[in-house]
């Protein structure tokens, strides 16, 4: 398996790598989450739970030796949460926790097959609604299902605390038997011993519920002489991860892996070897939706995805951390709407770039000139001819849970005869079907240069029309350190008059639209109109 990352520096002892640091610091957060989830999603038990632990703790804390290469004078042990000997099952093999996993700041032996009881139901054209359970250990129920060799198949993988009877779970299948005819197996792993349990837990779980994928998957093709290039892993959250395992355990012969905001907590900084990466399938592609970070979850703003790059194209959606419309705090995860949308009603374009602020900030081409310079991420991914990590990001919209949007160029050329100033730019553009859309550009209040050209990158609705008119309102910068650092005797922190020579806004395709300024002065706060015109100004 190939190592995309660099590698770390093993002098560091691992309690001061920042990914331990911050797991520990978030350790105590992540299991009253869990808990609290649990009860509300599962009506779990918690004091059967608590007595559970007393009893696993009480005897079965021992202390762990280090491998010797994070041997270090500062920590030299760690906490295993289990027992001496790794859980092992005659038909899935043995889940040992040493090695990279013993990484991990606390680790616990994952619970049995029998407790998580990992469920297989098959939807396909003939059966879109009423699902046929498949078990690996019964070839009749494979053999007599409408599972067909010569169909792709796509297996949908939940995340913590979901089952398969999570809300998104079905409008998935149902746009995907529209789009292809596929064989689409839904995983369940969602019981209570399974997802839904401490967060430690379920991390330690995925590895026996990829072992199950694996187990059927073979089966498979055993029987049904399914081609592993065919089979299209889609999982979300630790989902994300169990894909990598099955991939990993299957000599990465799968086709596509499809990881939907793979989580951070227990995976983001530790060795490929656990978590997913590119070298899992023929083609991974990584959506990053949620990736804010969890230190921050307890003020309401973290994400519990992962930013570290695991794929051969990872795509991040207005930024990565934040979605339009999506307001459900700790609660919240991917954007699943924007996957819904890109099976068969949008391409959600995505350019090749080094950050999003370089995206925003007009730095990147949004040209679909050559192969690797555009995407589109979501169904119609594809895999860059270029080896190594590819970044792609774009703009989705979250308007009326309509998230498909197009990629506009926008530069603002100041008039020569304009004196500098600082201040940001609202632009509200109407379009020939009578629609309006505002954006802002300029969110930083930078020095707009006289004579000179600053250029961005915004997002329109793909319903929007031709473009007609605009209505440029810019607003000076009234910071109390400008006044100070560029008083009125420098006169650009005090011009209330600017000239805009043109806004040029050109698409994804190279087709451009003009506004000249034909002259007018823009005055701070109040609004003022120019027109499309068929030529540059």
């Amino acid at each position: 398996m190939h190592d995309y990352n660099l590698q770390a520096n093993k002098e560091v002892p691992v309690i001061f790598r920042p990914s331990v640091m911050k797991y520990c610091a978030t350790i105590l957060l992540l299991a009253v989450v869990g808990t609290f989830f649990c009860i509300s999603e599962a009506h779990y038990n918690v004091h059967e739970e608590v007595e559970e632990l007393k009893k696993l703790l009480g005897d079965q804390v021992q202390d762990k030796p280090l491998d010797d290469k994070h041997e270090s004078s500062t920590r030299n042990k760690r906490f295993l949460f289990s027992s001496d000997e790794p859980y092992c099952h005659d038909k899935l093999g043995c889940f040992p926790i040493d090695g990279d996993f013993s990484d991990r700041p606390v680790n616990f032996n994952p619970n049995s097959r029998e407790t998580i009881n990992t469920q297989f139901t098959l939807f396909t054209r003939r059966n879109p609604k009423n699902g046929q359970n498949l078990k690996a250990d019964d070839i009749s129920t494979l053999s007599g299902s409408y599972f067909n060799a010569d169909r792709k198949t796509k297996f949908m993988i939940h995340g913590f605390l979901e089952s398969a009877k999570a809300s998104w779970f079905q409008p998935m299948n149902d746009e995907l038997l529209k789009n292809g005819d596929f064989n689409v197996i839904n995983v369940d792993w969602g019981g209570i011993r399974g997802s839904k349990t401490l967060y430690t837990q379920a991390t330690a779980n995925t590895r026996v519920v990829a072992a199950e994928i694996v187990y059927l998957i073979k089966s498979l093709v055993k029987t049904n002489s399914m081609a592993l290039a065919n089979v299209h892993l889609i999982g979300h959250s630790l989902g994300s991860h169990i894909s990598g395992y099955v991939g990993k355990n299957l000599s990465s012969a799968i086709g596509r892996i499809t990881g939907l905001d793979p989580a951070e907590p227990y995976f983001e900084g530790y060795s490929t070897a656990i978590r997913l990466d590119p070298s899992d399938a023929q083609f991974v592609d990584i959506i990053h939706s949620d990736a804010d970070s969890i230190t921050e979850v307890i003020s309401g703003e973290g994400g519990f995805g992962s930013k570290e790059l695991s794929g051969h194209a990872d795509f991040f959606p207005n930024g990565g951390e934040d979605q339009p419309n999506c307001k459900n705090g700790i609660l919240t995860n991917v954007k699943l709407e924007n996957d819904f949308e890109s099976v068969n009603d949008c391409d959600f374009n995505s350019i090749l770039c080094s950050s999003f602020k370089d995206y925003e900030d007009g730095k990147c081409s949004i040209a679909c000139d050559t192969t690797d310079n555009c995407n589109s991420m979501g169904f119609a991914a594809h895999k860059p001819a270029n080896k190594g990590y590819k970044k792609y990001y774009l703009h989705t919209t979250g308007i009326d849970n309509n998230f498909c949007a197009s990629g506009f160029r926008v530069d603002v050329t100041m008039d020569p005869g304009s004196l500098e100033f600082y201040g940001e730019i609202d632009i509200t553009v109407s379009d020939s079907k009578g629609t309006k859309q505002t954006f802002k550009v300029n969110r930083e209040k930078n020095v707009l240069k006289a004579g000179a050209t600053h250029s961005y990158v915004v997002a329109f609705p793909k319903t929007m029309g031709h473009p007609t008119s605009m209505e440029i309102v810019w607003t000076r910068d009234l910071s109390w350190w400008r006044v100070i650092t560029k008083a009125c005797g420098f006169l650009r922190f005090c011009n209330n008059a600017v000239k805009i020579h043109e806004i040029a806004l050109t698409t994804s395709d190279k087709n451009g639209y003009y506004f000249c300024g034909s002259g007018k002065s823009f005055t701070s706060g109040k609004p003022t109109s120019i027109y499309y015109s068929k030529t540059s100004c």
